[in-house]
Parts: structure tokens; C-alpha cells; sequence
């Protein structure tokens, strides 16, 4: 009995169970942004994953460091978890657990500068979408984190719409320093002129945003970043896939969001 996983308490308490076995981890790698998911067959390993996973860096180079990046972060995050779980009898969420993988990677904006971070959950056959944004200023304390759903045609013109509101919300808030971070490589790549928009109704939104910086004493600048390292806008458009309505989400120190950011 005391070799009984203390979490799911239904099987041996191995190194492969505590990874990759058990529900929580396997909940853990299937809701991260890569959404991995861990084979059936019970006998698979460690090892076998680690394999998996550089065989994707080797594929893939740049989806593959962060994948490998992401796992490496996560399986020292399981093993903390597991620590204390078991000396100290304390129980994370899952949204935890996949925040804090990618807590290293984010980083705070410049001085003055407040950042907002956006992502789209879509739903293939959906009429209705995740929306999930954070904006946290240049110490990294968040001031307004939202989850909520939306309808529009493509993921990149969910996300170009979410990010020209909540500049607008930013901007009458009285920033005027603003970095926009997205893994949405084709909008940030569009907002920074790099290539043309094809949807009209696409450019329609994007000419819109840069209006805002064109003639104004704004100072507003456009970034992709890896998934892995938008994971708090991921977590958050994930969230809103279960949710009613919009929630703002509370940021005090006992909430979850706040116990990873």
C-alpha cells in the first residue's frame, strides 16, 4: 500500500506513473498548448516520450524546441507538485500545473509598458469560439485577465478583433505604451506590414489597429511569441469554452491565475 499513487491512488507509484499514467498528468500534457496526448497502452515509458518528442525537434526544429522546451518545464513542474503532494499533503489545480511550465518563458514588458497577450481556442463545426486575454503591466502584475466567447470566421479574424478591442480598453484606461503579443504568426506578421492581406474584412479590422498608432502619440508595438509562451492566454481561451458568459477573472491572491503569474 504505500507504494499506491497518493494522487489517483489506483496504481504503483512509479516514475513512468507520476509522468505520464496517472489522469492528472495525462490531463495536464492534453490541456497544455501542444495538447499532447499519452498513448493508452500502460507499459509505455519515459523514455519512450522523451523519444517522441525529439523525434518531433528533429521533424519540426522549431515547434520541436518548444515542445521540448514545454515538456522538460512540465516534467519539473510534476515532480514539484508530486513533492508537495506528498510532504506536504497540498493539491494543485491542473490549471496550475500547465501555467507554471511556461512561467519562465514570459517576460515582463519595458518599464512604464503594459502587455497584452491574446489567443483563440477554435472549435472546427462551432458557431462559438474561445476568447482569452491578459494584460499585465512591466512588474507582471496582472490587471485584467478575461475569459469569454465569440463568433467569426477564422481564427485570425477572432483574434485581430480581440486584440483591436482590447487595445481600445487599454488606450481609455490611459496607457499609451502597449506591447501586443500573439502566436498567431499571420496577424502579428500583418500588423507589422510584413505581408498582404488577402480577406478584406481581415484588413478592414487591421487597418483599424494600426490607425491607432498612425498620427498619435501612442507608442504601440506587435509581437509573436511560441505558444508555450502564450500559455496564460491559451489557458484563458480554453477556459472560456466552458463558460456562459464572459468572466473577468478575480486577481486576488488566492485565485488560481494569480498563484502562476
Amino acid at each position: 500500500m504505500d507504494n499506491i499513487c497518493r494522487r489517483c491512488g489506483s496504481d504503483e507509484e512509479s516514475i513512468d506513473h507520476i509522468f505520464l499514467h496517472c489522469p492528472f498528468p495525462k490531463a495536464v500534457w492534453l490541456g497544455s498548448p501542444f495538447g499532447l496526448r499519452i498513448p493508452l497502452d500502460p507499459t509505455f515509458t519515459v523514455s519512450q516520450w522523451l523519444q517522441q518528442v525529439l523525434k518531433i525537434d528533429k521533424t519540426f526544429k522549431s515547434l520541436g524546441e518548444q515542445v521540448f522546451s514545454y515538456v522538460a518545464f512540465m516534467f519539473w513542474t510534476l515532480w514539484k507538485m508530486q513533492n508537495d503532494l506528498y510532504f506536504n499533503q497540498q493539491v494543485h489545480k491542473l490549471e496550475v500545473a500547465i501555467l507554471r511550465a511556461s512561467k519562465v518563458c514570459w517576460t515582463p514588458p519595458r518599464p512604464g509598458n503594459v502587455k497584452l497577450n491574446a489567443n483563440v481556442a477554435w472549435r472546427q463545426h462551432h458557431v462559438r469560439h474561445g476568447l482569452g486575454y491578459v494584460v499585465r503591466d512591466d512588474h507582471g502584475t496582472p490587471l485584467f485577465a478575461v475569459s469569454k466567447l465569440g463568433s467569426f470566421l477564422s481564427v485570425s479574424i477572432g483574434e485581430a478583433s480581440m486584440i483591436k478591442a482590447r487595445l481600445l480598453q487599454i488606450i481609455q484606461a490611459g496607457f499609451i505604451n502597449v506591447t501586443v503579443e500573439s502566436d498567431n504568426l499571420e496577424v502579428i506578421q500583418m500588423l507589422q506590414r510584413k505581408t498582404k492581406v488577402a480577406d478584406p474584412y481581415l484588413a478592414d479590422i487591421l487597418k483599424e489597429i494600426v490607425s491607432l498608432v498612425t498620427g498619435s502619440n501612442l507608442c504601440i508595438t506587435f509581437e509573436y511569441i511560441p505558444i508555450n509562451v502564450n500559455v496564460v492566454a491559451h489557458v484563458l481561451a480554453r477556459k472560456a469554452m466552458s463558460c456562459v458568459e464572459q468572466v473577468l477573472w478575480p486577481l486576488t491572491s488566492h485565485g488560481w491565475l494569480m498563484c502562476v503569474i
